[in-house]
């Protein structure tokens, strides 16, 4: 959306895939800033949703024609090892898909005035016994809570994220 008008879609952000599953960033041509008088500059974020540094544009003159004979994964996910998470071999300034079972659930930490704020942080394991932080924020805190507290008949819930964000503090954690 647009920062000055809400009702105005300002840009489109995608992750395209090929068929051997590498992923690349991909945004409308709303996402350049004027730089100077006669050319435009691309915003780049810390944060990358792929690991490549480079981005695809798309411009007016852009043409986009169907794929009808892919033979990749659809579905998209390249989730990680546990282990590389906490072995700290996975880089943190790139996204991860990952899949636990939802072992700890914890409050929502509301000790901020700004509901986008509240935290809820859940406790998830792998297979091998391995658990990781995941920290959920604002109406994603809201939303996962109350999805737990109207399903509670169900004994296991598995949790699937795709482009989460690594962060480290004191513990690794999945922010969503």
């Amino acid at each position: 959306m647009s920062f000055y008008n809400k009702n105005k879609i300002w840009s489109i952000e995608m992750i395209l895939k090929d068929e051997h599953g590498d992923k690349i960033q991909a945004m409308d041509r709303m996402t350049f800033y004027i730089k100077g008088p006669n050319f435009a500059a691309l915003k780049m974020s810390s944060f990358k949703l792929t690991p490549r540094d480079q981005k695809f544009t798309f411009i007016q003159e852009t043409v986009v024609t169907e794929c009808n004979d892919f033979s990749g994964s659809v579905f998209g996910f390249s989730f990680v090892d546990y282990q590389n998470v906490l072995s700290l071999t996975h880089p943190q300034d790139t996204s991860v898909d990952i899949i636990g079972l939802v072992v700890a659930i914890g409050e929502i930490q509301q000790g901020h005035p700004q509901k986008s704020k509240h935290m809820l942080n859940i406790r998830i394991q792998d297979a091998n016994s391995l658990q990781l932080h995941v920290n959920f924020w604002g109406e994603y805190a809201y939303k996962m809570l109350d999805y737990i507290h109207n399903n509670q008949e169900n004994c296991r819930i598995v949790l699937i994220l795709q482009l989460a964000r690594l962060m480290f503090g004191e513990v690794f954690s999945l922010c969503y």
